[in-house]
């Protein structure tokens, strides 16, 4: 589980708080969280040549 503080970011003076399993962990669940969130306002787009742009 990822700890409250760090659904706002992670500020650059904790990264060594962490293993690079968890980092990575981190960065994998951000790229899945934009994938989710694009994939979600491209079919809300009217505009064909914008959603394609977010697609």
């Amino acid at each position: 589980m990822t700890p409250p503080e760090l659904d706002e970011g992670l500020p650059l003076e904790r990264i060594r708080d962490f293993s690079l399993e968890e980092l990575l962990g981190m960065a994998i669940k951000a790229k899945i969280g934009a994938r989710e969130f694009y994939t979600s306002l491209a079919k809300r787009m009217e505009i064909q040549a914008l959603k394609e742009k977010i697609e």
